[in-house]
Parts: C-alpha cells; sequence; structure tokens
C-alpha cells in the first residue's frame, strides 16, 4: 500500500522488520522494530504476530497484542507503527494483504 511495495510471502515463518526479510524497504523507518512481526504462511492460511514490537501491529486499524496471532485475509491492510494513515505526521508502514 505504500509507494508500490510489493513483497512475496513464501511457505513458512518469515520475520519482518528493520533487520529482516524486508530490510531493504524498511530500514529507513525508525517507527519500525528492528523484529516487528513475524508471518506465517501455512495450509493456504497467512497470519501475523507482533513480536513485542515498540510501536505495535496493526490489522484493519485495530492493534493486535504482543504475542496475538491473527489470521490475514485478501484486501486486509496490516499496519507497522502508527494505525492512522490519514494523518500527514503518522510514522507507519502500511501493507494490502493480496492472497493468490
Amino acid at each position: 500500500a505504500d509507494d508500490g511495495f510489493i513483497y512475496d510471502i513464501k511457505l513458512g515463518k518469515i520475520t519482518i522488520g528493520r533487520q529482516s526479510a524486508m530490510v531493504e524497504y524498511l530500514r529507513p523507518m525508525l517507527w519500525v522494530s528492528r523484529k516487528h512481526a513475524e508471518f506465517n504462511f501455512a495450509d493456504g492460511v497467512l497470519t501475523v504476530q507482533d513480536l513485542d514490537s515498540q510501536n505495535h501491529t496493526y490489522v484493519n486499524g485495530k492493534k493486535i497484542r504482543s504475542g496475538e496471532i491473527r489470521e490475514l485475509s485478501d484486501d486486509d491492510i496490516l499496519g507497522l507503527g502508527d494505525s492512522r494513515k490519514d494523518t500527514q505526521d503518522s510514522q507507519v508502514a502500511f501493507f494490502m494483504v493480496e492472497l493468490r
């Protein structure tokens, strides 16, 4: 959802954050933790889990608790950082989920 960045999720678990699989995109975003969240893609189901990030993980604007596992659906909006996209000073990386 941010600037057309696309990241394909492979089977298994992938940690996302400033020191992870998405480092080339997330490095300048200091509000994203080094190890912010984890995707798990198994049996056709994609889930996300917040890894005790400082600025939280959001699914469709709702904060998920640290350690909570949330199933993602097509067109869900994942936010790393702030939950608000409509303010100029919000510090957030947004991604739209596309299940193919």
